[in-house]
């Protein structure tokens, strides 16, 4: 190839501008470079941290829902839930025996005075078992939401491991 027949179909002026334009421009393109060259460290660095990010969110879904889906905190809560509620429908036996036995009481001679009290105490006894009932149905709703959320975060870890392991393949040869 002939230097001299490629260049004559050149225009000089043209040619000055390109050059020109880039000794204008060097500091930009030097940078340019600089990042361009920094860029591949820059996107590993990113696919680690997309991986951890997704470590982490499944560490937090196994807490919730736990590894195999039963072990978790939702697990615990269920059962404490599942064990207040017992503890409510014990308690409302338990204020039927008192409710029959003030009931029984009343019938005693000199017994009316006593017989209020236990009628005071069985309605105290009624409020705090609603109370428990309460407690056992917010404690189940709050185990069923956080399950979802560890569902969630699981499925939101493995998408992020998932990408993590793609963008570092896919700039591995980098």
């Amino acid at each position: 190839m002939d230097l001299g027949s490629l260049f004559s179909t050149v225009d000089p002026k043209k040619l000055s501008q390109v050059v020109e334009l880039v000794w204008d421009q060097k500091d930009n393109l030097a940078k340019s470079a600089a990042m361009a060259a920094d860029l591949p460290d820059l996107i590993r660095s990113l696919a680690g941290g997309l991986e951890e990010a997704g470590k982490q969110a499944q560490l937090a879904s196994a807490a919730l829902v736990g590894k195999d889906g039963a072990s978790g905190a939702t697990t615990r809560l269920s059962g404490s839930a599942r064990t207040v509620s017992g503890i409510s429908e014990d308690m409302v036996k338990v204020v039927g025996l008192i409710s029959s036995a003030v009931d029984q009481i009343e019938k005693v001679p000199l017994m009316g005075a006593p017989a209020k009290q236990l009628g005071k105490a069985v309605t105290l006894v009624e409020d705090t078992t609603g109370g428990l009932g309460s407690l056992a149905d917010d404690l189940a709703a709050i185990s069923d939401v956080l399950g979802q959320v560890g569902l969630a975060l699981g499925k939101l870890g493995d998408a992020l491991d998932r990408s993590g392991n793609d963008t570092k393949k896919s700039f591995a040869a980098i």
